[in-house]
């Protein structure tokens, strides 16, 4: 069996490498001919790498796994045409991507010294992120309203009251979305905030964008530059981003939000765990996992110095300073660096132990 591991999903190659031929590549510089090459039988990728028929033809591929939560990356339709065997490491970067939009809360609030008693939060999306941010905010005594059509139209069993984006948007200061990319039919989310609903939102209220780039309308969030916060960490022609939105933002990453160390051995562990039931080569994925003692606790939350916990781990305002930076090259040289930041992200650690959504 011989397999295609992006070098930059951590441990996973070593540990395959015990039962196993593997050839690491970089990022999206795995073409089709090297795949034909080294005849892999699987690849495992992350979301920098387009996986589709230009790829995968004329290929001995049988299995592709991507070490990330989103497939926005991966054609669907010709993996399941190809009767190719795919998975994800879905949920694997939640808690990841929950530290960011918290800490993204809390430099608002002090920003602009704002008690906790008039936040009111408004999460679009309550899926594995969603979930995690809801419940951390709870914890925190702070008001929150979600929005999720497919699930609240799924007659699926749950206490929680759901609302729509535009009661969001009437009643809440921060907004917050953690959704998929959907173009098209009745749950789209491409301009799920555009310009008409960007311009009702409460003045000096808090955008945060870790979803994916076209969520909200990029445009109208630059003509409310002058009195609307953003956190964003995703950008709607990436690698090209928006420089006048990253330089305008309160907070602007190139999206790394899930990018924590925990979360990307996480997701090595998935893809293990997967690649073993699948193929059963004898794969032990508990030597990758690593996991904190403690769940999260109202009394850490209400931790005062909770944003400079979460700084001190993730060094998120680190981040957004050297992508403010980057975007004042030129175009290509912008491309070039903000590739280069995703590729070579430095080892950061979440702040906070996991936390109980259930």
């Amino acid at each position: 069996m011989i397999f295609a591991i992006d070098k930059n999903i951590p441990a996973l190659a070593a540990l395959v490498r015990e039962v196993a031929t593997v050839h690491e590549f970089t990022g999206n510089q795995l073409i089709n001919e090297d795949l034909v090459a080294i005849k892999a039988n699987v690849l495992i990728s992350r979301s920098t790498l387009k996986i589709n028929e230009n790829l995968l033809k004329n290929t001995n591929i049988q299995l592709v796994g991507t070490a990330t939560s989103g497939i926005d990356h991966v054609d669907i339709d010709y993996i399941n045409k190809s009767n190719i065997i795919f998975f994800s490491a879905k949920g694997s970067n939640a808690s990841s991507v929950m530290e960011y939009a918290i800490f993204a809360i809390l430099m608002w609030k002090r920003l602009n010294r704002i008690d906790a008693s008039n936040l009111k939060v408004g999460i679009i999306g309550h899926g594995e992120i969603g979930m995690r941010v809801a419940r951390c905010l709870r914890l925190m005594k702070v008001k929150t309203y979600v929005c999720d059509p497919p699930k609240e139209n799924s007659n699926c069993n749950t206490d929680v009251k759901y609302c729509s984006a535009d009661e969001i948007i009437e009643k809440c200061n921060v907004i917050t979305a953690h959704v998929p990319m959907v173009k098209t039919g009745e749950y789209r989310t491409l301009d799920l905030l555009d310009s008409n609903r960007i311009a009702k939102i409460k003045t000096g209220s808090l955008l945060i964008n870790t979803a994916r780039g076209g969520v909200f309308n990029e445009n109208a969030m630059i003509e409310r530059q002058k009195d609307l916060f953003y956190a964003i960490d995703v950008w709607q022609n990436e690698p090209d981003f928006n420089a006048q939105l990253a330089d305008i933002a309160m907070l602007a990453t190139p999206h790394i939000a899930g990018y924590s160390y925990n979360g990307k051995i996480q997701g090595s562990v998935m893809m293990a765990v997967q690649i073993e039931q699948a193929l059963h080569l004898g794969l032990n994925a508990n030597v990758l996992d690593f996991r904190h003692d403690k769940m999260l606790s109202r009394r850490m939350l209400e931790n005062a110095n909770l944003e400079k916990r979460i700084g001190y781990f993730r060094k998120l305002d680190l981040d957004s300073a050297i992508m403010k930076a980057i975007a004042a090259f030129p175009v290509s040289k912008k491309i070039d660096y903000f590739r280069r930041f995703r590729n070579h992200y430095p080892e950061r650690y979440e702040a906070l132990p996991p936390i109980k959504i259930t």
